[in-house]
């Protein structure tokens, strides 16, 4: 009798109806990132909004300007996806990383007449660096903790120069220490 009630109230029986459809459904356990984006990839799917539209045209206006301003000569990029947003990129040298072999063939293949461009797998990293080091729209698609953390510190290690220009100084300020 309460069912009856609630399915023929507007908005609470199609609500209703939705939490329990969600409920009922069995959700797959997540496979991990990397054999998710892998999955999407061979079956057709894209890297998502983020690489289309408006918000690729954004990006790519951004970075372009700031390239072309610092000088910036070479790019590193981690999920570089399905190429589409770096097809907008105005960028020196690139080299791209992904955890999805399928969508590099579709880079390697979309961008083979630009000898600039390279692509390899994320496990193949072996400590490259670049002008710049970019993460476009993939930090929060690392859901589990130690595949963040890998991520992190690979991105910084292709970004940054550790050694601290700052000799190792005496210092009594506790919250500054030189390092070599």
């Amino acid at each position: 009798m309460v069912k009856e009630v609630i399915k023929r109230v507007p908005l609470l029986g199609d609500m209703a109806r939705w939490i329990y459809g969600t409920l009922k459904t069995k959700q797959e356990p997540f496979p991990g990132s990397a054999e998710y984006w892998e999955k999407r990839y061979s079956t057709g799917g894209g890297s998502g909004v983020g690489s289309y539209a408006f918000f690729a045209e954004f990006k790519a206006d951004v970075l372009n300007r700031f390239v072309s301003t610092h000088h910036v000569q070479t790019v590193i990029e981690f999920g570089c996806g399905d190429g589409n947003q770096l097809s907008l990129a105005k960028y020196p040298t690139y080299l791209g990383f992904d955890v999805s072999s399928t969508v590099l063939s579709k880079c390697r293949e979309l961008f083979k007449s630009d000898p600039q461009k390279s692509f390899r797998l994320m496990s193949e990293f072996a400590g490259e660096t670049a002008d710049l080091a970019l993460s476009l729209d993939v930090i929060y698609h690392l859901v589990e903790d130690n595949v963040f953390a890998q991520y992190m510190q690979t991105l910084f290690r292709a970004a940054i120069d550790t050694r601290s220009s700052t000799p190792a100084i005496p210092t009594t300020i506790a919250a500054m220490r030189g390092r070599t």
